[in-house]
């Protein structure tokens, strides 16, 4: 058993699985998955770096699928008339047999028509009989077999999803077919690499293009740490996380990851110690979006549609240029209330029009920097629960809140601002006397002309019959919404239809002129410099500027 960072505990899911699963393959072996792979994960899925063979790792089958193989005793060399130096550098993926261990092996060497080596010894000292194999063919997922098969990806090791193998500018998902959590870590100068593309490796696709996997009931994620997890799509309800990120120095970067469950408390994503999360999106419809474990870095996210957006349980994290909207009890949830020492930094959080939950919620946590945020549309901007006297609270703009902090527990800086943001395109649709019947809202009256199907999210606040939470609109009419899950039954008529939701449109939080240079940074102390950041977690572009490519480096 191993006690998880967020403080469940499942079991390792190791245990019982073939005692060669766990050898070392080549690091220098790189894998492809592709959802139109030969079904139940049987294909070889690998090939070497620089191996003399043939790369037939990038195609839905295998090249060769190899029957009534044996071996002399315990042994690397199986006996196969199909053997052919072509062969060398692919993985042979031992499915089945009589004394063999089933599992994944890199073909080193051949004799052609005779016999072929693999990296170690695949059977007993009985001689393997009768055994079955497949050599090249990307691997499918889907199977009882997805975390064996991410056991084997060792340290610096890259794993390929394909999104469009085809190449007709479909995207092909993928389903997980068991909880995959990888015991097996990478190091800090060898991390391993689970990376999606479009169609062709390493071209970085954004949106809809990113490889989607259905992630049902399982989660996906490491306990080894040193992975990196880069451009995919995630969606599931597992219990508690979708994505697990358990392990030291794990990183999440261009992913999106929704967590569907209608459980209070589950998240999408949940990151351990030293973690990074840069330029991702985060949803969760009853629970929160991110949670955080210590020395944890959050960086340029998209936080909406949540219970709450980042929970901050532990020391030493760093919040910093995010957006984070619609979040109906708070957009930062600190649950540690000793000292925290976090930084809260240049980002947007938006509660709603008609305001909404609070923004952050430090309850009686000390020792914070909060500069330069935009805190928008909250019943109390920032709240807290005790006197604190160690936290920087500076050159942050509050609008639109009930109240900006807790009355006399917190004090707001003497650069801080009361100004309108002026976003670009942020609006909300609001009702009070809605009906749901069959998935579909309805309000006499309501324009949900500039909804925008499978981006945009209602929260159901109240009403009689249906479930309070956030869901996904997947199409619209003028007066009407349809949701991907059921909130409930509430018919029109007899005093039922009394559902209060909101809906936010628009989501472009570009700021106006407002809160240019209006942020920190100020006189650097020895120089005669003087500059200064808009407030809030998108800046402003000059007309006719060239534009400005930010590399992101961290060390930990």
């Amino acid at each position: 058993m191993k006690k998880l960072f967020w403080l469940l505990v499942i079991p390792v899911l190791i245990l019982g699985l073939s005692t060669n699963l766990f050898a070392a393959i080549s690091s220098s072996v790189v894998w492809e998955c592709r959802a139109t792979a030969t079904a139940a994960n049987v294909n070889g899925g690998g090939y070497k770096t620089g191996a003399t063979g043939t790369d037939y790792s990038r195609q839905n089958e295998a090249q060769y699928n190899l029957t009534g193989v044996t071996t002399t005793g315990a042994n690397a060399t199986i006996l196969t008339a199909s053997a052919n130096s072509t062969m060398v550098g692919n993985v042979a993926h031992i499915t089945s047999g009589g004394n063999f261990t089933t599992g994944w092996y890199e073909v080193l060497s051949t004799v052609d028509g005779v016999s072929a080596t693999l990296d170690r010894a695949c059977s007993t000292s009985g001689g393997g009989k009768s055994g079955v194999a497949q050599v090249g063919g990307s691997m499918s997922l889907n199977s009882t077999l997805d975390d064996d098969f991410f056991e084997v990806t060792i340290s610096g090791t890259t794993v390929w999803l394909c999104a469009d193998p085809d190449l007709d500018d479909v995207v092909e998902g993928f389903t997980l077919g068991e909880a995959v959590y990888i015991a097996l870590a990478g190091t800090a100068t060898a991390p391993n690499k689970i990376i999606g593309y479009y169609q062709v490796r390493g071209d970085n696709p954004t949106g809809a293009t990113r490889p989607l996997i259905t992630c049902g009931t399982y989660y996906f994620g490491d306990s080894g740490g040193y992975r990196e997890y880069k451009n995919l799509i995630l969606t599931g309800s597992a219990n508690n996380i979708v994505l697990y990120l358990n392990g030291q120095d794990d990183r999440a970067v261009n992913c999106k990851v929704t967590q569907t469950a209608t459980t209070a408390n589950y998240y999408a994503i949940g990151i351990s110690t030293y973690g990074v999360v840069l330029n991702c999106e985060a949803i969760s419809y009853k629970g929160g979006a991110i949670s955080t474990a210590a020395d944890v870095s959050i960086f340029g996210c998209y936080i909406h549609d949540s219970n709450k957006g980042i929970r901050v349980p532990q020391l030493n994290n760093r919040i910093i240029n995010n957006i984070i909207t619609d979040c109906t009890t708070s957009a930062i949830s600190v649950e540690n209330a000793g000292f925290t020492e976090t930084t809260i930094i240049g980002n947007t959080l938006y509660g709603s029009e008609n305001t909404t939950g609070i923004g952050i919620n430090l309850l009686g946590a000390t020792n914070f920097v909060i500069l330069n945020n935009i805190i928008y549309g909250f019943a109390t901007g920032i709240s807290t629960t005790a006197t604190d006297k160690g936290t920087y609270l500076d050159y942050n703009d509050f609008f639109n809140n009930d109240a900006d902090v807790s009355v006399g527990l917190l004090t707001k800086g003497s650069n801080d601002l009361a100004l309108d943001p002026q976003f670009t395109s942020v609006a909300q649709v609001t009702g009070t006397t809605a009906y749901y019947t069959g998935s579909t809202l309805s309000q006499a009256g309501a324009d949900f002309t500039n909804v925008v199907d499978n981006q945009d999210f209602v929260y159901i606040v109240s009403g009689t019959g249906v479930t309070a939470g956030q869901y996904l609109i997947t199409s619209h009419t003028t007066t009407s919404i349809t949701t991907d899950l059921d909130a409930g039954e509430n018919a029109q008529g007899g005093g039922d239809d009394n559902i209060v939701f909101q809906v936010t449109t628009g989501r472009n939080f570009a700021i106006g002129t407002n809160l240019k240079a209006k942020g920190f940074l100020g006189a650097f102390p020895g120089a005669l410099t003087t500059g200064y950041l808009d407030i809030g977690a998108v800046q402003r572009k000059e007309a006719g500027a060239e534009p400005v490519t930010t590399k992101y480096v961290f060390q930990n």
